[in-house]
């Protein structure tokens, strides 16, 4: 929810808005009514979570995914891991899928501010070139960092 949250955001020159410098305004507001615009396709977030639905009610059909937000490639900011389910249904298949990515867990590094001429939030899927090879069941994941 953060980052949906905060792809709806930017920031602005303080000039315009009299805020302070950092401080995240809205620069293009939701239609009236609406209070979060979807915005992580045009980001670059392509991602559908497969809860293993089997019609057993199985706990991990009713828990949402995982998602673990840290600076993957050490540059300043903040990228984002997904966690993918699967099937406990025996028989049931899971989300077909032709392209394996599209049914693990992926990791998108977020490449904000590499392009000048273009400031917008972009995030680019790294999954393949990160060398994760996840398998099984996720439900969760966690992020530390020690120093």
């Amino acid at each position: 929810m953060l980052v949906l949250g905060s792809l709806a955001c930017g920031v602005d020159n303080p000039d315009q808005t009299g805020q302070p410098s950092g401080v995240a305004v809205v620069t293009s507001g939701p239609a009236p009514g609406e209070w979060f615009v979807d915005r992580a396709e045009e980001a670059g977030l392509d991602f559908v979570h497969d809860n293993g639905m089997s019609g057993q009610f199985f706990q991990t059909e009713i828990m949402g995914p995982g998602v673990g937000l840290f600076d993957y490639d050490n540059d300043g900011d903040l990228d984002v891991y997904l966690i993918q389910g699967r099937s406990l249904g025996g028989d049931v298949p899971s989300m077909p899928s032709q392209d394996h990515l599209m049914s693990t867990d992926r990791l998108f590094r977020n490449d904000l501010g590499l392009d000048s001429s273009d400031p917008r939030l972009k995030f680019v899927d790294v999954t393949a070139q990160s060398g994760l090879q996840p398998e099984g069941l996720g439900m969760g994941v966690t992020t530390g960092d020690y120093d």
